[in-house]
């Protein structure tokens, strides 16, 4: 039996805390980027999507009671940097054509 990992009343915090990781990460992305530090601007902006990706993973998972630990260290969800960028994508890519429905439906 593997032990519970993040209990269901747990996943809004674990929502906000990425989603403020991720701003923070933007807004030092952003701040490289002016100065012309690029490798600290593309570092940065890597991190943002990652933490955007697991806020993605995490809001997938609100109909469960918990996450467990095996999948919260499984390799192709929360711990795969391409999977949390992958979801970041596709957290974005919902966003992109609710815009777009919006747009041509005016």
């Amino acid at each position: 039996m593997s032990l519970l990992m993040i209990p269901q009343a747990k996943f809004e915090e674990g929502i906000k805390h990425s989603e403020i990781n991720a701003f923070t990460a933007f807004r030092e992305a952003d701040k490289s980027f002016t100065q012309g530090d690029f490798r600290q601007a593309y570092f940065f902006g890597i991190l943002a999507l990652e933490e955007t990706g697991k806020a993605g993973f995490i809001l997938e998972k609100m109909g469960q009671s918990q996450i467990e630990r095996k999948e919260w260290c499984d390799r192709e969800t929360f711990m795969s940097h391409a999977a949390k960028i992958v979801k970041a994508r596709d957290v974005f890519e919902q966003d992109i054509i609710d815009s777009m429905r919006k747009e041509f439906a005016r």
